[in-house]
């Protein structure tokens, strides 16, 4: 009985993590029924268990703080509705993190993050192939000006999944030595069309940081023996991907896009005050980030309330997770939330494999450029992967203790 509860954990969690990202944006009502059965089950081995031990490390520990703070700026918020609301919502993310976090250290399931980011990652690419047919916009914009915004309806958010997923496949190449044949030449597939992907969501920050990635695992590869061998079949497996799968016309105009926004990016920033600027999203985000430092002054250290950014603008979220912070919870929210991503960084350097240390160090990194164009702070897919590194961290610390 015990063993087919695990297995059924084993396939609930992949199908959640999966869930997360195909219906971040619709049908998001499949991830709250297939989060009820993940529930269940731990309810099931709490009570099925005749020892009853449950661990907590420090990132939970930080966000359970930061939820109690997101709870109580609701009592000082200007509007009491957004902060309490949203403090809910962090509380539920908070009990997935404490319930993922003992049943993959007690059960050995960390593959299950894995799986799960790679099988949402593998719809999108069917839908972006148009593979799959779904009864929803997969751009934003038309033409030229299209972007790619997939299952989550943003592309930056839809970036940030494929960095995790091409870090996903590389942990894989890195760690799993038993892989199945085809699963192993899938992880290089797996990197090449996450690169595809953030290059059609045309994010400027995706595109920078998926190359640097791509860039940084190479160098890894080459301090490997056999890394000349990988190299080379990566390299014959992106040459067959583009030759067969890649329209080269539709290709050469998204790189044009790509260096137009770059240019506008640029423009922007030399223009922000103008009015011919006025409409660019680095102009309007610009004056959004002016905005919230302004008023972050007026309240440093508790802010306004979680979530009541929009409510000081009228409409807009700060697009920057830090501002939001700081105008929601102010100096004391902002420094107990990136806290979480110090102790992370520390776990990371208490490991012995140098290359995983590595590409964990630079994902981290990403995350937080990444927090300067989105809000991150309620981000399943983000946070679970930051319980999910903490355990690999810890894992890679215990092997290395008992082998010395």
């Amino acid at each position: 009985m015990k063993l087919i509860l695990i297995n059924l954990l084993s396939f609930i969690l992949t199908i959640y993590i999966a869930a997360i990202i195909v219906f971040k944006q619709y049908y998001f009502n499949n991830t709250h029924i297939i989060n009820a059965a993940l529930l269940i089950i731990f309810i099931i081995l709490m009570f099925y268990e005749k020892k009853q031990k449950y661990k907590i490390n420090a990132i939970i520990v930080t966000y359970a703080f930061f939820v109690i703070i997101a709870l109580a700026s609701s009592l000082w918020g200007i509007d009491f509705d957004n902060p309490s609301y949203k403090a809910l919502q962090l509380f539920v993310i908070f009990i997935n993190m404490f319930i993922i976090y003992n049943l993959v250290k007690k059960y050995n399931l960390i593959n299950t993050f894995f799986n799960g980011v790679l099988l949402g990652s593998l719809i999108n690419y069917l839908i972006m192939f148009h593979i799959i047919q779904v009864p929803f916009e997969i751009y934003s914009g038309s033409g030229l000006g299209a972007r790619a915004v997939g299952t989550m309806g943003n592309p930056n958010i839809l970036t940030t999944a494929m960095l995790m997923s091409m870090l996903v496949s590389m942990i894989y190449l890195f760690r799993d030595k038993k892989m199945n044949i085809l699963f192993y030449y899938y992880q290089y597939i797996n990197i090449f069309l996450a690169i595809y992907l953030i290059v059609l969501t045309v994010s400027k920050k995706g595109i920078i940081l998926g190359s640097l990635l791509f860039i940084a695992y190479f160098i890894l590869l080459l301090r490997n023996k056999k890394g000349i061998l990988q190299i080379s079949v990566m390299t014959i497996i992106g040459i067959f991907l583009v030759q067969f799968f890649i329209d080269k016309v539709e290709l050469y105009a998204l790189l044009e896009y790509v260096q137009r926004r770059f240019d506008n990016f640029a423009t922007g920033l030399t223009s922000i005050n103008t009015t011919a600027s006025a409409a660019s999203s680095t102009a309007i985000r610009a004056k959004l980030i002016e905005f919230g430092l302004v008023t972050f002054q007026e309240s440093p250290l508790i802010g306004y309330g979680l979530d009541n950014f929009r409510v000081l603008t009228g409409t807009h979220y700060a697009h920057n997770t830090p501002v939001e912070l700081l105008v929601g919870v102010g100096l004391v929210g902002l420094i107990v939330y990136y806290s979480m991503h110090f102790f992370l960084l520390q776990k990371i350097y208490r490991m012995q494999q140098s290359e995983l240390k590595y590409l964990l160090y630079f994902f981290i990194l990403s995350i937080l450029l990444m927090d300067l164009t989105t809000v991150s702070y309620g981000s399943k897919l983000i946070l679970f992967a930051m319980v999910y590194i903490s355990i690999v961290a810890e894992s890679e610390k215990a092997d290395y203790t008992e082998n010395k």
